[in-house]
């Protein structure tokens, strides 16, 4: 052991009350997963191309079958007195979306295309990090647990309250119980809770979001019930700042 390996962990001995932990200094650059964008690395010298691929990632989305006339709720007007919208891109579609119009039908196709159109939204602000605590991360039963209470499956909306205003709840495990956790052959991780639950889990990107110089991920969630038709769609970006540390929650669609 070199005499500056002995000092570093001496310096680290005498000060271990106080939280001497050395950062992980790893150059992430950002990774798209999702084969739904045909990208498969951005760094700081392709980033004009990859945003250009990325908008055009955005206009292949839209079809005249996903269209949309959509409404902005008001329970004090009637139907043909409410705000009127169209939603025909990305652009209109976050727009109106974040500021509740909804379709007058196929709602669930209507949250496919805004989730689509976030993390196309998310994708084109990651950036390179010269720290990631998330460089060995990957969905499987121990991490799936781990993972912040609010990405828990649970339908009924008060109970669902109640779960992330109780501070003795932290993780998805302690709000629903993980009993089994399998993988396809495209990386797409099913987890399977005692509520017979079922959540799609897939790793879309990672990347520094938030320009912090840490690198954060991009989880995709699609929940269902085993026996019935129920399916809804979520987005969430997720980062550390310590090795050990809880999970910390960016965004959450």
């Amino acid at each position: 052991m070199n005499k500056l390996n002995t000092t570093f962990l001496s310096f680290c001995t005498l000060f271990l009350v106080m939280g001497c932990t050395p950062k992980i200094e790893t150059k992430a650059y950002p990774v798209f997963l999702d084969p739904s964008i045909d990208i498969t690395d951005r760094s700081n010298d392709n980033f004009e191309t990859s945003d250009i691929a990325l908008s055009k990632q955005m206009d292949l989305l839209w079809t005249e079958n996903n269209s949309f006339k959509v409404s902005l709720f008001d329970s004090e007007l009637d139907a043909q007195s409410r705000k009127l919208g169209i939603v025909n891109n990305c652009t209109s579609m976050i727009e109106l979306y974040s500021a509740g119009y909804e379709p007058q039908a196929s709602y669930g196709v209507y949250r496919s295309l805004y989730i689509q159109c976030k993390l196309i939204d998310v994708a084109k602000s990651l950036r390179s990090s010269d720290t990631s605590y998330l460089s060995d991360f990957k969905l499987d039963f121990d991490s799936i647990k781990n993972l912040p209470k609010n990405m828990a499956f649970i339908v009924a909306t008060s109970q669902y309250n109640r779960i992330l205003n109780d501070p003795k709840i932290k993780t998805l495990n302690d709000a629903s119980k993980i009993i089994e956790v399998s993988e396809d052959e495209h990386g797409q991780v099913f987890a399977e809770d005692d509520s017979d639950g079922l959540q799609y889990m897939s790793i879309l990107a990672k990347g520094d979001v938030n320009n912090d110089n840490i690198e954060d991920i991009v989880i995709k969630v699609v929940n269902a019930v085993k026996q019935g038709s129920y399916t809804a769609s979520h987005l969430y970006v997720l980062t550390k700042t310590k090795s050990e540390g809880d999970w910390i929650l960016l965004a959450d669609e």
